[in-house]
């Protein structure tokens, strides 16, 4: 028996990146879609590298270092092959050089996850006050020339590049300070010493949607909002929180279907667009529907295969 809250809170997490790539709600009630697609289901992605860089924490030789980036840039090549019809066009050779090195679609995570933890690794010493200054400054910098961007406080190609999203959207802006933030809450076990109330957590996730609200008010109605100020505070107490909490079980497959999940419902959603637009659908169905059935079906097949080709998952 193990407690499996994070496995849990990880398949939670993996369909909240299916529906803030869905787009839940956006059309049908804008300002409700814009709350949960560039508020609340933005938490997932910082909540998961917290959560890989809590683990990241127990890579301290080399060797162990070595095995961890064999196993992230293993699962990050298969995966690339397998969406390679969709990026790799000989045609456009500029196109697969950046998606080889900055990942298509949401594979920039893997390969985000990979320089981040290859700069934690080599950080992993420097006193703590330095490292998390350092993480929390580059968050900034990053949200910065997100804001910056979505204002289009300038024209032409530097506007085009502020809003090009891999220039905020990185290792180093976004990567680095969450995966930093889960590595020194496990290095000063503070899981262990600090035990967050439901109801802070409530109010945190509260101030992640204020802050939402008051970017889709006064700055802008279309940009995505990847870097929100108030997830430095909410992510790390929802993780503290979910970390305490004892739900015990046997069950070893939650957080392989949640990684399952997250890498294949970008074919899903990939093949309802085509089906749609060569009228191959055969009946009316809504494309969050399609998206999240296939994807759980298919997350339970690709959990069937990896327990032959490991490094799949």
């Amino acid at each position: 028996m193990r407690n499996l809250s994070i496995d849990y809170l990880k398949v939670l997490l993996a369909f909240l990146v299916v529906l803030l790539h869905l787009n839940f709600l956006s059309e049908k009630s804008p300002e409700v879609g814009y709350l949960l697609v560039n508020g609340l289901f933005r938490l997932a992605v910082p909540l998961f590298l917290i959560i890989t860089g809590y683990y990241f924490a127990n890579v301290d030789t080399f060797e162990k270092f070595k095995n961890w980036f064999s196993r992230v840039f293993i699962l990050y090549a298969i995966w690339m092959l397998f969406y390679s019809p969709f990026w790799f066009k000989i045609s456009n050779l500029s196109g697969i050089f950046i998606n080889a090195f900055m990942g298509y679609f949401v594979l920039w995570y893997l390969i985000g996850v990979i320089f981040a933890g290859t700069l934690l690794y080599s950080l992993r010493n420097v006193k703590t006050n330095v490292l998390l200054a350092f993480a929390l400054g580059l968050y900034i910098v990053g949200y910065a020339i997100q804001q910056t961007g979505n204002l289009h406080l300038f024209s032409g190609f530097v506007d085009k590049v502020l809003n090009w999203h891999p220039v905020s959207r990185n290792f180093i802006f976004d990567c680095f300070p969450f995966l930093t933030l889960g590595f020194l809450i496990k290095k000063f076990n503070l899981e262990i010493k600090y035990k967050p109330s439901s109801m802070l957590v409530l109010f945190s996730i509260v101030l992640v949607l204020i802050e939402s609200r008051l970017n889709y008010v006064f700055i802008s109605k279309d940009e995505s909002l990847d870097h929100i100020l108030t997830m430095l505070i909410s992510a790390p107490l929802i993780f503290l929180y979910v970390k305490n909490m004892k739900i015990m079980g046997n069950n070893k497959n939650l957080a392989l279907f949640s990684t399952a999940v997250f890498l294949i419902h970008p074919f899903f959603m990939l093949l309802y667009s085509f089906m749609a637009a060569h009228g191959l659908l055969l009946i009316q169905i809504p494309k969050e529907f399609f998206v999240i059935i296939l994807s759980i079906v298919a997350g339970i097949v690709l959990l069937l295969i990896n327990k032959r080709f490991k490094y799949i998952l």
